[in-house]
């Protein structure tokens, strides 16, 4: 399985992501890796790869951390018109897979991807199995624990530009916290208006929000915990050395 999401091309690693690849290649014994696709791609080339990659396997493949790219949303939705069984993963599937509420009455709202991914899953690699692998038009979620599988194999990430390239991971990441501490601390934030209709009647605007104001992440995931400090010492063990 190819889990495709967004890259830099920096030696940095991408923690979700690589740790669902492991996961599958261990645990389901799905030969996967993790395909960081750079926005200069080759289409073309791309495609080229995808076939060759696909000769011998189950036509899955799994998307995570989109980072708001149009031309990777539009990657699986020619993935699922050629066949594949496409997946979205990661800590927003939840929000990109059904969208905003009220597209009917507010057009310009995100109507969610679930005309384009066949599987939305939320939570910890975990909970899915090679059953869930086979569904379609299904949102998955599964809870949130602290004894969650955590091993990451660094050398599962490529990037793509015009070629595939094995990046040699130099900053790797350790997952401490599940979710935000933040996100369940509700606030009331005063939002002023515009400079130009200050002074014009115009009334201030509260709006209570969970976590920071601007981080949809950490009101999407959650907060569930701490894990136990030697779990977190195992992930640094295991961290690539440079």
């Amino acid at each position: 399985m190819i889990i495709f999401t967004h890259h830099t091309g920096e030696p940095h690693g991408i923690l979700g992501a690589q740790v669902a690849a492991t996961f599958f290649q261990r645990k389901l014994l799905i030969p996967s890796i993790v395909v960081g696709v750079r926005r200069d791609f080759s289409k073309e080339r791309l495609f080229g790869f995808i076939d060759k990659y696909y000769e011998r396997e189950e036509k899955v493949v799994a998307f995570s951390h989109l980072c708001g790219r149009k031309d990777l949303i539009g990657l699986a939705q020619e993935l699922k018109q050629m066949g594949f069984i496409t997946l979205l993963g990661g800590p927003q599937a939840r929000q990109d897979y059904y969208g905003e509420p009220e597209t009917n009455s507010h057009p310009h709202r995100f109507r969610g991807l679930r005309a384009v991914m066949d599987i939305g899953f939320h939570g910890p690699v975990d909970g899915l199995n090679l059953e869930h692998l086979k569904r379609g038009g299904t949102f998955l979620e599964h809870s949130w624990e602290k004894n969650i599988f955590l091993e990451v194999d660094w050398s599962n990430l490529y990037t793509f530009s015009d070629t595939l390239k094995k990046l040699d991971v130099q900053l790797g990441q350790v997952l401490h916290a599940v979710g935000c501490p933040y996100s369940k601390k509700t606030q009331t934030v005063v939002l002023p208006p515009p400079v130009l209709l200050r002074g014009k009647g115009i009334p201030e605007i509260k709006v209570r929000s969970e976590g920071c104001i601007f981080c949809d992440v950490s009101r999407d995931k959650g907060y569930h915990g701490s894990l136990e400090m030697d779990r977190v010492l195992a992930q640094m063990e295991g961290l690539p050395e440079v």
